[in-house]
């Protein structure tokens, strides 16, 4: 085999390690080590499927647990809360969650910091806990 074959096949083997860690969350680990170079394009076609649902999954997952923060935190505003910072205290202390950093809170929450919504919830949430 020529050093181009072998370039090509590692580059496939290696994209298909990255798109499958992408969908289900762990390498493959030498799964695919035997495939033949065709085998090796239809499986990345497979796994461009399931990376495009764990995509959709993972931002359906997202935005439902944005919405959940943001309804415990208006449910304390309708208790009373002054603003949103303040509601947000309550439902920390609620939480039991008051002596924590930022990020674990979000962590708690199950809310992304990497996406523009989950990144504003973290900077109210470091606001809140000053």
């Amino acid at each position: 085999m020529s050093n181009v074959n072998i370039n090509k096949r590692e580059d496939l083997l290696s994209t298909i390690s990255d798109m499958y860690k992408d969908a289900f969350g762990v390498r493959p680990h030498g799964m695919f080590n035997e495939y033949s170079e065709q085998e090796l394009l239809a499986e990345i076609d497979r796994l461009q499927v399931e990376v495009e649902d764990a995509i959709e999954h993972e931002q359906k997952t997202d935005a439902l647990l944005i919405t959940r923060f943001n309804d415990e935190v208006a449910t304390f505003i309708q208790q009373g809360a002054a603003n949103r910072s303040t509601a947000i205290r309550w439902m920390l202390q609620a939480h039991d969650l008051t002596f924590e950093d930022a990020d674990f809170i979000c962590y708690n929450f199950g809310i992304n910091p990497y996406i523009s919504q989950g990144r504003d919830i973290l900077e109210e949430i470091e606001a809140a806990v000053v």
